[in-house]
């Protein structure tokens, strides 16, 4: 399979260093919201940060899965 003008490999030590941080702290502020001890809006935002943070993390795989639907619709 051949690489289309425009796509890169994402394999930068900074590319993985910034998905490793998005991953354990999502996957921090998810165990934080779901202890509870917090008044409920706080645990909302937290969970909101949470998934935003892993979003961030999968951000290369959504981008891939977002170009795939482009594709595919034309």
């Amino acid at each position: 399979m051949t690489r289309q003008r425009g796509q890169r490999r994402h394999r930068s030590p900074g590319d993985v260093i910034s998905t490793c941080v998005f991953a354990v702290m999502g996957l921090w502020l998810a165990g934080t919201a779901m202890t509870g001890t917090g008044a409920l809006w706080r645990d909302g935002i937290v969970w909101c940060a949470s998934i935003a943070s892993l979003a961030g993390a999968l951000r290369f795989q959504i981008a891939r899965l977002a170009h795939l639907i482009r594709s595919n619709d034309r």
